[in-house]
């Protein structure tokens, strides 16, 4: 029978038993990729920042100044990786620990650009028009029936990153405005660094409730602290897009798994939220068919009306919840939705992005964004998995997860710049990372760490991830 919740694999009786050459091998592969890649970051090599039509820009901050404050906001990881192994607290304590680390190499990353150290760069970033763009446009505001109610019309006259989203990021800046005043671009910066710690959770109840281990699920999401692109944006609502990511995932999984149309609706709200703050993660839908077929093939005649229901029911929440607001507001999600569209086809007309040139730098950026060797990781997992059948519900989970990145890629659906605008795929990643480090012990498990918070420190030192050309 298929279950949903998580399951431990029959081979996993036995991972403690691998071969100390076998993982020591892993382990220098491992630590010898990321010295190379920390060597070219550090001469600057030129194909490494991007191909021709896209480049990261170079730079050189002092090692001495940054490695260091890097090195102390990692306490709180190093702290809860030893509470997790001791496995004498509930995992919730680790997790905060992990979220903390997180939360401070975000400041850490950003204040270290200036020197003496200073976080006012949170409120510039944040102020400026085409690098955050929201917080301009929440300068329009009129009044919330007005403002939504020709929303689809004011979007041609926004600023980049408004131009092709719903009203949802434009209305938080509102909100901070409203609340805060003259600090609202600081303090709004400030939260979304603290809220985009929450997909640390959400990341570890996605492998969770998809079949991962505890453990499994706690590397993942610890993996996920550490990456690139969700430390290095701060602070940019690209962080905050996993946890819609993982709540719409999650909810859906489990609203199947206990056929509970409260939970159905639960589901059906975060999805309504989604589609509030971006289209574009509307192509996790791919994940969510995928989950769902998996599900139906376990018994198919029992669960095709339980799909059938649950799906109806989240369905209802959504469209609901957009007759509400254009009744009282006048909002048209379709014609935001279609505006969206045109926006984005002047936009890549601009850009002049080649597909299907893009589909690996598209890749290969994501892998920059996770710290690359998060990929020699997953492909590490996937050679373990190279005789394992396709009833391995394991296997199966790894490959919805990574055919869901490679998907969007090879379709050219959200090109370039994908270290920033993939943030919300990184979760699915963490499935295969974090079982892979399951395997590991626990001595070469913290080598790996270690190497994946050097190239944190490298890239930080060596690229500029938000500029405003």
């Amino acid at each position: 029978m298929f279950h949903l919740a998580a399951v431990i694999p029959a081979d996993r009786v036995h991972s403690m038993k691998n071969s100390p050459k076998v993982i020591d091998a892993r382990l220098l592969t491992v630590a010898l990729f990321s010295a190379l890649l920390v060597v070219l970051l550090v001469q600057h090599t030129s194909w490494l920042n991007g191909p021709t039509y896209w480049k990261w820009q170079w730079r050189q901050l002092d090692a001495l100044y940054s490695y260091p404050l890097l090195l102390l906001a990692t306490l709180p990881f190093i702290a809860g990786h030893w509470l997790h192994l001791r496995g004498k607290l509930a995992i919730v304590t680790p997790l905060l620990l992990v979220m903390a680390t997180f939360f401070l190499l975000q400041l850490v990353a950003l204040g270290t650009q200036s020197d003496p150290f200073s976080l006012g760069r949170i409120a510039w970033i944040v102020e400026h028009p085409y690098m955050t763009s929201f917080y301009n446009d929440a300068q329009t505001f009129t009044g919330l029936r007005e403002w939504l109610g020709n929303y689809p019309d004011r979007m041609s006259l926004f600023h980049l990153h408004s131009q092709n989203k719903p009203p949802g990021p434009i209305l938080y800046y509102v909100l901070m405005i409203k609340l805060f005043g003259g600090a609202a671009s600081q303090v709004g910066g400030i939260l979304v660094g603290i809220l985009a710690t929450l997909a640390i959770p959400a990341t570890y109840l996605l492998i969770r409730t998809i079949g991962g281990s505890q453990s499994g699920a706690f590397w993942g999401a610890s993996f996920l602290a550490l990456c690139p692109g969700p430390v290095l944006f701060f602070p940019e609502f690209d962080q905050l897009y996993p946890l819609l990511t993982c709540a719409v995932i999650v909810l859906w999984v489990v609203a199947l798994k206990r056929n509970h149309l409260g939970l159905a609706s639960a589901f059906g709200v975060a999805l309504f939220m989604l589609t509030f703050f971006s289209f574009g993660l509307l192509v996790i839908g791919l994940f969510l068919a995928l989950l769902t077929l998996n599900f139906l093939l376990a018994d198919p005649r029992r669960h095709i009306q339980r799909v059938a229901v649950q799906a109806g029911m989240g369905l209802s929440v959504v469209v609901l919840g957009y007759v509400v607001l254009w009744l009282f507001t006048g909002f048209d999600p379709l014609a935001t939705f279609s505006s969206a569209l045109q926006n984005q086809e002047h936009l890549a007309a601009v850009w002049q992005r080649p597909y299907p040139q893009t589909i690996v730098f598209d890749l290969t950026d994501f892998a920059l964004g996770t710290g690359w060797i998060s990929f020699l990781l997953a492909g590490l997992f996937l050679a373990r998995h190279r005789s394992s059948p396709l009833q391995s519900h394991e296997l199966r989970m790894a490959i919805c997860c990574l055919g869901q990145i490679v998907f969007i890629g090879v379709a050219g659906l959200i090109p370039t710049e994908t270290a920033r605008v993939w943030i919300f795929l990184m979760p699915l990643l963490m499935f295969p990372v974090g079982e892979e480090l399951v395997r590991w012990s626990s001595k070469t498990r913290a080598a790996v760490f270690g190497c994946m918070w050097l190239l944190l420190a490298a890239i930080h030192q060596n690229l500029v991830f938000i500029s405003p050309t």
